[in-house]
C-alpha cells in the first residue's frame, strides 16, 4: 500500500497513518523559506525534525529546532512550521486524532493505492 502525498508551494506531505487511525503520522518536506498555513485542532501533536531548520510557532510563541530535535505540544493552539534554512527541512508529525474536523493544511488520509 502506497502512501497518500500532496504537493503544494510550500513542499510535499506525505500521509504515515491508515485511514481511522487514533494517531495521525505524516511526513512533512518543507521547501526553503517556506512555512505551513496556521492550523488549530483539538488533541495534541509531535514533531520530530529528520533534517534542516524550522521555527515551530505555538499560540505566538517561536521554538526553535533543528536536526533530532523534537517537540510536542497542545495542538488546539494556533500553530504553524517555517523552515529557516536554504535546504529542504524534513519533519515527523504526529498527532491524536481529532474528535471533530481539524482546520488544518495537511491532507488526511483518504483512499490508498
Amino acid at each position: 500500500t502506497e502512501a497518500t502525498e500532496r504537493s503544494g508551494q510550500e513542499g510535499r506531505y506525505t500521509v504515515l497513518s491508515g485511514p481511522g487511525s487514533a494517531i495521525a503520522a505524516i511526513r512533512l518536506e518543507l521547501k526553503a523559506g517556506k512555512s505551513t498555513k496556521d492550523a488549530k485542532h483539538i488533541g495534541e501533536e509531535w514533531l520530530h525534525v529528520l533534517a534542516g531548520d524550522i521555527t515551530l510557532r505555538v499560540a505566538g510563541k517561536d521554538f526553535s529546532l533543528g536536526t533530532g530535535d523534537s517537540i510536542h505540544f497542545d495542538s488546539s493552539q494556533v500553530h504553524r512550521v517555517t523552515n529557516e534554512g536554504r535546504r529542504a527541512a524534513t519533519v515527523l508529525v504526529a498527532s491524536t486524532a481529532a474528535t471533530m474536523p481539524m482546520h488544518h493544511p495537511v491532507p488526511l488520509p483518504r483512499t490508498r493505492r
